[in-house]
């Protein structure tokens, strides 16, 4: 079931993103990287500076006896407040769904989590090639909780929910 959702959501973004053709921006949030969350988006330059935004997120992290394995995908909106598409100061909303397991030693468990968020942004441009980005805002998210069961007790490790700040750094490259 699980792998036929995945093919659904593929193939979807398949038939969907030739309907964005022209000039893009992919980029790559390398604090996130530290964190082991690799987060990579794409942005698609329109003239009306309103530019639709998509994304992934995988991540990968163990520590201890802990171990975790994650990906998510996003959707949003960029509204630019000046006349160049891609460049200055912009508003952003965007949606997120995602999927989390977490594992400690024998025990695992699993959540579904579902984010919007929204705020505003600046993004720079030099040498009409590569892009530098700074974005911040509130999320607001939902999940299913994660608990694990160990030596016959369980632990709520919490629910990843509520509203949250967000910021973002990001490097990239226009194409």
């Amino acid at each position: 079931m699980r792998k036929a959702n995945l093919l659904t959501i593929v193939f979807s973004l398949i038939l969907i993103v030739p309907l964005f053709s022209g000039t893009k921006i992919v980029s790559v949030n390398p604090i996130g990287l530290i964190f082991g969350d690799l987060n990579v988006g794409v942005e698609y330059l329109r003239p009306s500076c309103l530019n639709p935004v998509i994304g992934g997120d995988l991540y990968i992290y163990s520590s201890g006896g802990w171990s975790t394995f994650g990906f998510g995908l996003r959707g949003g909106i960029r509204k630019y407040l000046q006349r160049t598409s891609g460049e200055g100061l912009y508003l952003g909303g965007y949606a997120e769904t995602g999927f989390l397991s977490a594992k400690y030693l024998s025990s695992s468990t699993n959540s579904f989590l579902f984010g919007i968020s929204g705020g505003p942004g600046y993004q720079a441009i030099f040498n009409n090639k590569y892009i530098v980005g700074l974005e911040g805002g509130i999320s607001f998210w939902a999940s299913s909780g994660i608990s694990v069961g160990i030596g016959g007790e369980t632990y709520n490790l919490g629910h990843y929910s509520g509203v949250k700040p967000y910021g973002a750094i990001y490097l990239g490259i226009k194409i």
